[in-house]
């Protein structure tokens, strides 16, 4: 593996990261602003970063803007059952609570 694709890996590391704790701190400010920048970043990378943290906030945030579009409630409560069973299993539980955090800053 050459250098160059070796840093260019390591800098998408690190846009994921950034984005992932601009989320995070969002929701504990309740800063609904901050969190839109950051997901809007979130869409942006999803399709690049492979890492199972970025996996599950990009469904948790299509889920809640499909709820948004569609009012469809059975839907965003089998979505968000989905999200809850991935964090399980990938150990990302932390995430949960700051996700339900979320949940109750935009209701």
């Amino acid at each position: 593996m050459t250098e160059q694709y070796q840093g260019t890996i390591y800098f998408s590391q690190n846009i994921a990261a950034l984005v992932q704790n601009g989320i995070g701190l969002g929701i504990k400010r309740g800063d609904l602003e901050l969190i839109d920048v950051f997901k809007r970043e979130l869409y942006r990378i999803a399709d690049t970063d492979e890492s199972c943290t970025t996996f599950l906030l990009t469904k948790f945030f299509r889920a809640v803007d499909q709820l948004t579009l569609h009012h469809d409630d059975t839907l965003f409560a089998a979505e968000m059952l989905v999200c809850t069973q991935l964090a399980n299993l990938l150990k990302l539980q932390d995430w949960l609570t700051l996700l339900q955090d979320y949940l109750y800053l935009t209701r």
